[in-house]
């Protein structure tokens, strides 16, 4: 039934598959295969990734064309991907430390020579799979969530004056709620209170406990604190996309009543939305609770956890304060980006740095959003600048314009580090201050020219975040 199964398919797609599925190589470049496209007939780049998307659609390859980093390669082989990634799920070390990993646990995982150049490209796609996120206060540490402890951890819980929302499913697909921990990772209390079948969120003065019970068939949450109803509506929010993802699901969302006697109570009578809200709609504004047998209005019930508008998230979003540093380089730079992270850990830890690059992108999320928030929040702007950053169209187009107009508006300080010799004399670049002397890149530095090069950059921009 699915609506390309029967159509003709032009012979140039035939011989670009055949000649895909006869490369014995694992991947290749988006470049190599447009050179294959262009090589059986195609000559419009938009047909060449209609034809990888179609391919990719069918299993033939994967090319994730919403990422990216990710678009730059088109993996041939499938399997290789997903081999790759159960070397990390399966890895006796990972599995001991409760599915934490580190960027450098990834060298010896995927030690083999057919994963040696690709290794951060997997790790995307493990995140891209939401397989792992990456710990926001630990950069360079991993956590794959079907592997945390099945213990629930330790945690004091305010049960007075709760908001309760209850899904309940008539068949429960497996990794809702390990999708769900990905998604909202950023948000866990402390990094800890996380566990393989629940997680307490804090957001917005609240606090949330999200709880599955897959042998009920059901996903439990309850809210806290000063803006509950807030964090509900983000928590139902980031549900409803996940249950968007499967077709056909069937499933309830459980309203609880507030009558008197439910009101406050953990264990409430609770009520279908849908029935509430066909209740609304045919304008019957009392329902009867079913344990009490008092009226109930309908509105009320509605408007105490789900959402009065459609934009509601959107008006309480927080005022942006410019409080993180904002990392700008080319892709083809990523060890220097993971050498800058490695060196700003303690700072990090000790002085609740916040530093943001790209591979904070969640995949699936929109990232020009993102990137554009991001630099909005940015108080220090790092800019790797090396030839391929000032060769990148995109790093020209979409992030130094902004950054460059906030630093004229005072509002941020661009700080850049010469990675290699380059034309920066030539840009805008030259006017600002560079944490490094230029003359000196540190690609012409030795190993122990280098750390302390890093050291005194680090320092530099531990004063200008903190200036």
């Amino acid at each position: 039934n699915l609506p390309h199964v029967g159509i003709e398919l032009p012979k140039t797609w035939v011989k670009v598959r055949e000649a895909l599925e006869g490369d014995s190589r694992e991947y290749i470049s988006l470049e190599e295969y447009m050179n294959i496209c262009q090589k059986h007939g195609f000559t419009k780049q938009e047909d060449k990734l209609q034809l990888s998307g179609y391919l990719h659609d069918l299993g033939v390859c994967l090319h994730f064309q919403d990422d990216d980093f990710l678009i730059k390669t088109v993996i041939l082989k499938p399997t290789w991907g997903t081999d790759a990634v159960y070397k990390v799920l399966d890895n006796p070390q990972v599995i001991e430390k409760l599915g934490k990993f580190e960027r450098n646990d990834l060298a010896n995982i995927w030690h083999e020579d057919k994963y040696a150049d690709m290794r951060p490209e997997l790790l995307r796609l493990m995140m891209k799979f939401k397989l792992s996120y990456e710990i926001p206060s630990r950069p360079g540490t991993y956590i794959a969530p079907q592997l945390l402890s099945v213990n629930q951890p330790d945690f004091n819980w305010d049960e007075s004056n709760n908001l309760i929302l209850r899904y309940k499913y008539d068949f429960m697909p497996k990794g809702i709620l390990t999708r769900f921990i990905v998604e909202m990772h950023s948000d866990i209390e402390q990094q800890t209170l996380v566990w393989k079948t629940g997680v307490v969120l804090a957001k917005y003065e609240s606090r949330a406990e999200v709880i599955e019970y897959y042998n009920q068939r059901e996903i439990q949450v309850r809210v806290a604190g000063k803006r509950k109803k807030e964090l509900l509506v983000v928590i139902n929010n980031e549900l409803e996309k996940i249950h968007k993802s499967y077709e056909r699901l069937q499933y309830q969302t459980l309203v609880p009543c507030n009558c008197k006697s439910c009101n406050d109570s953990q264990n409430p009578y609770f009520y279908n939305r849908d029935v509430l809200y066909k209740f609304r709609d045919n304008n019957r504004y009392q329902i009867q609770c079913q344990d009490s047998s008092d009226m109930v209005d309908v509105q009320r019930l509605i408007d105490d956890v789900l959402p009065t508008s459609p934009n509601l998230e959107k008006s309480m979003s927080e005022p942006v304060t410019r409080n993180q540093v904002f990392i700008s380089y080319s892709h083809q730079d990523q060890e220097w980006l993971t050498k800058l992270q490695k060196h700003l850990k303690p700072m990090i830890r000790n002085q609740k740095l916040l530093v943001w690059d790209d591979t904070k992108i969640q995949p699936g999320a929109k990232w020009r959003e993102e990137i554009k928030n991001a630099l909005a929040a940015a108080k220090v702007a790092v800019l790797l600048v090396s030839p391929d950053f000032l060769a990148s169209d995109f790093i020209a187009d979409n992030e130094l314009p902004p950054l460059l107009d906030a630093a004229e508006a005072k509002g941020l300080t661009i700080i850049w580090i010469p990675l290699s010799s380059s034309g920066y004399d030539e840009t805008e670049i030259e006017k600002y201050q560079s944490a490094h002397p230029p003359n000196q890149p540190l690609d012409s530095l030795n190993s122990a020219q280098e750390n302390k090069a890093w050291v005194d950059i680090c320092k530099k921009i531990k004063a200008a975040i903190l200036g």
